[in-house]
């Protein structure tokens, strides 16, 4: 391969209707890389766990946050005796903030019904890595923080983590 730099790129794109897709890998010190997705309008489900995430709880990505196009979508949703279908909280987090605090851990605050706002607050706390997602032991506790806000961390799961 031409090597004027010590630096090759080679590039794919699939094009086709509600599938699109840009591929690509380098070469570099004697050898290709591994071919990566630098652009898909596919989203990948890529957990479905359906937990509080507690301290005990760690979601096994099966392709690493790196590889996604752009990072991870979290979606949780409401949970009564079972995951329900409503009351969806959804956050995105970049693939380089990813990279830049690996392992860190992250706050995503939610609340229940539209129709009565803040009729229940509820906090996660997660630990995000490149390959993992790990709950925290507060995740499904109940009570009134400092500030006299009542919560109730059992009243969301993490339904979905979606590559985008």
């Amino acid at each position: 391969p031409f090597t004027a730099s010590g630096f090759v790129m080679q590039r794919l794109t699939i094009c086709s209707k509600g599938d699109s897709r840009k591929w690509e890998r380098h070469y570099y010190s004697g050898s290709w890389g591994a071919w990566f997705c630098t652009y898909s309008d596919v989203n990948t489900l890529l957990a479905s766990p359906g937990w509080y995430m507690n301290e005990t709880q760690t979601v096994n990505l099966p392709e690493p946050i790196s590889k996604q196009p752009n990072g991870i979508v979290l979606v949780f949703s409401r949970y009564d005796g079972g995951s329900k279908d409503d009351n969806f909280n959804t956050f995105f987090i970049s693939k380089k903030e990813v990279s830049q605090n690996l392992g860190v851990g992250h706050t995503f605050t939610m609340f229940r019904s539209a129709s009565n706002p803040f009729n229940e607050a509820c906090v996660k706390y997660l630990y995000i890595s490149d390959t993992t997602i790990t709950g925290h032991s507060a995740n499904d506790d109940t009570g009134t923080g400092g500030c006299g806000i009542t919560f109730n961390n059992k009243a969301f799961v993490l339904r979905y983590v979606i590559g985008v």
